[in-house]
């Protein structure tokens, strides 16, 4: 079991950052002593995070009574990751748990499902506007469809804000729907046409695309920094074209957005960053996770990194 523990990916991230320095919220290692308290006993796991244990009780004394439902919580994140039930509805979930728990009703689960981030999406039909009808024209070239036949076909990227010590900062990230493998990222304290036109232009180098037959589709939402002349002119003259969401559409960027929400629930909320080099580090190595160890549902629970692999391999030699 000790093996276990010391192989785990996350473990690795959290020792690349204690070695440059960068040291995680309390509340996250009692949270890894907790995961880890089924392999290894409190004491050890307490020694080996460098955490108190009177400090690691009193936090899950604390935790329990401020949720006492946190075993529920943690039985329907089960179901929906085991069994991806993305569009359960609490009233379905209701019906899985009430063997367990027999006396808890429609309306708790609904709230317990809301608090935790667990109910299924809605899409609504939205009211078109004056401003969006005088929006100008960019093609839709994904239109949700969110599957490519080979890498670097169909690229992805958008920015997402991050938080340190001494600011904001933005990072840019560019995601291959293929394998959902992450082929570029920079980390700015500006989300500038600079940051995004950095980003891209090293996507490109490690695909090679200018130098493909086949063009290859960047897509993203509307904002400024992606419809600038910049932007569409770099991707152009490297054999791309540029792919736009519709106006008021998060849903047509999903990949990335998915990508986002992981980084930051496994990853970013977990720590306070000093600085832009902090959380430079910080990202590269959790990317270098995503990217070689983590399994992904899309990939049929293989990493990115080994869909593509196998891709290559199965390709006809030369």
């Amino acid at each position: 079991m000790k093996k276990k523990l010391k192989n785990n990916p996350i473990l690795g991230i959290l020792n690349t950052l204690y070695e440059s320095g960068i040291k995680p919220r309390k509340r996250a290692l009692f949270l890894l002593v907790r995961k880890y308290a089924e392999y290894l006993p409190i004491r050890t796991l307490c020694r080996y995070f460098s955490v108190s244990r009177s400090g690691y009780y009193k936090w899950y004394k604390r935790s329990q009574e401020d949720n006492p439902y946190e075993d529920i919580i943690r039985m329907m994140r089960n179901i929906k990751h085991a069994h991806k039930f993305e569009s359960y509805g609490y009233r379905k979930m209701h019906k899985v748990p009430e063997k367990s728990f027999p006396l808890l009703g429609e309306k708790r689960v609904y709230r317990l499902m809301k608090e935790n981030g667990l109910l299924s999406s809605s899409i609504h039909s939205r009211k078109k506007s004056i401003f969006r009808r005088a929006l100008k024209s960019y093609s839709n070239l994904v239109n949700r469809h969110y599957f490519a036949d080979a890498p670097n076909q169909i690229l992805c990227t958008d920015i997402t804000e991050l938080i340190t010590s001494e600011g904001k900062v933005f990072l840019c990230t560019v995601l291959d729907l293929y394998d959902r493998s992450i082929l570029s990222f920079q980390i700015y304290k500006d989300q500038s046409v600079r940051l995004v036109k950095a980003t891209i232009r090293k996507a490109l180098e490690k695909t090679g695309t200018s130098a493909s037959t086949i063009p290859v589709i960047f897509h993203s939402d509307r904002g400024t920094q992606f419809v600038s002349k910049q932007i569409r002119d770099l991707i152009s003259k490297s054999n791309g074209r540029t792919s736009y969401s519709e106006p008021g559409t998060p849903g047509d960027n999903a990949a990335m957005e998915s990508f986002f929400g992981s980084l930051k629930k496994e990853f970013v909320y977990l720590y306070d960053f000093d600085n832009i080099e902090e959380v430079q580090l910080g990202i590269s190595a959790y990317v270098d996770f995503y990217n070689k160890i983590r399994i992904h549902s899309f990939n049929d629970y293989k990493s990115p990194y080994e869909k593509r692999m196998e891709y290559y391999a199965s390709l006809p030699s030369i």
